[in-house]
């Protein structure tokens, strides 16, 4: 177990200082934390982590205060402990886990991480990687509600969300049960508004395209059910040009489909559509076809209930249909890191969708996670619905 005193504390005042001369590449994104600490919200703190040779940096800015920690593991340990996690999940096709338990949020944040052994492998390495990631800045983070991590190299396909600790009662305690958890690339993705007005929300949804999916077509239903104006296309209708050419008066796209990756070529990885041979459309919404499409700043969420659909190749910055929703404007998605099951996604996005109406989307999907106790990522921006 990492000591914590071997832990190096970088204070506010040194924070610019230290910046400066330890980081080499993107270190205006590190002051910009600190400089539009006024921006976060109160109960919101944001992590950046940068693995260097022989140490990790930890960056923690809330609107209190911006600090850093340098953490004595180096870069080939954090890699190996996040590729043998991967690995684990990919063997099992997600998690599934006993019920969350979100009660007593702050009690369990306040439990430091004790040097416990779990008895199941995953659970170690989740453990082990939380004693480098999370111990470190518990005391930074351990009064806020919202984590925002913006991570790095590997760190991009760790579920921050399964890291967690033994608590003194022998339970392990997974970091969602006591945060809502998202992922950003830096700090200008808190200037993407978002609209908070539960009766402005307009949805369009494409689902079982490629008739393969039978669960999908029913989480379409139950999303017309929640939100009677949402405009579904289903079966042969669900084609690749209706998803290219969408109306500006949709602020949230819905698609239950596959997610097939290319590792060779990120950008050919493609989202399962219907075809339209008469547009000469194949039916594969490429993470190309992405890029080349109008602006989607009307978005507010793009949610992929699709397998591997936040997954991509091993780049130290990945690329996958996920990233290619960002890189068009829109402001927050949904995506999974994993394969997962047709039924326990359409019964999990179905609470989802109940919960926007009184939630934002971030406490909407923790709450949804924690009724039918399964895990999926959730990146992006969380300002969306309250």
């Amino acid at each position: 177990m990492l000591k914590l005193e071997s832990i190096k504390n970088v204070a506010s005042t040194d924070y610019v200082s230290f910046v400066r001369k330890n980081v080499h590449a993107d270190a205006d994104k590190y002051i910009d934390m600190r400089l539009n600490r006024n921006k976060i919200p109160k109960d919101m703190v944001m992590v950046s982590y940068l693995l260097g040779e022989n140490q990790l940096y930890i960056f923690v800015a809330s609107r209190d205060s911006a600090i850093a920690r340098i953490v004595p593991v180096s870069a080939n340990e954090v890699r190996k402990t996040v590729n043998f996690i991967r690995n684990q999940i990919k063997q099992k096709e997600g998690v599934v886990t006993n019920s969350l338990d979100t009660s007593n949020a702050q009690s369990k944040r306040n439990e430091l991480l004790l040097d416990t052994k779990q008895q199941d492998v995953l659970l170690q390495h989740l453990e082990k990687a939380y004693g480098y990631l999370i111990a470190p800045i518990q005391d930074a983070i351990k009064t806020k509600k919202q984590l925002a991590i913006m991570p790095s190299d590997k760190l991009h396909f760790l579920p921050f969300q399964l890291l967690g600790k033994t608590l003194a009662n022998g339970r392990f305690n997974f970091l969602v049960e006591n945060y809502t958890i998202f992922y950003t690339k830096d700090f200008k993705m808190l200037n993407r508004e978002a609209n908070a007005d539960v009766n402005a929300i307009k949805i369009v949804a494409f689902g079982y395209p490629d008739e393969t999916l039978p669960a999908s077509e029913e989480e379409i239903q139950l999303i017309k059910k929640n939100f009677p104006n949402t405009q579904m296309y289903l079966r042969k209708e669900a084609t690749e040009d209706k998803a290219k050419n969408l109306s500006s008066e949709y602020n949230i796209a819905h698609f239950a489909t596959h997610g097939n990756l290319d590792y060779a070529k990120p950008e050919l990885s493609y989202l399962t559509m219907a075809k339209n041979l008469a547009k000469g459309e194949d039916g594969n919404l490429s993470l190309h076809d992405l890029w080349g499409l109008n602006l989607m700043n009307n978005l507010n969420l793009v949610i992929l209930s699709a397998c591997n659909s936040a997954m991509s190749s091993d780049a130290e910055v990945p690329i996958s249909p996920a990233t290619g929703f960002f890189d068009n404007g829109v402001k927050a998605v949904i995506a999974s890191l994993w394969a997962v099951s047709d039924e326990a996604t359409s019964l999990l996005m179905a609470d989802f969708y109940r919960n926007i109406k009184t939630m934002t989307v971030g406490d909407a999907f923790r709450v949804a996670l924690k009724t039918r106790n399964t895990i999926i990522p959730i990146i992006g921006h969380p300002l969306f619905c309250r």
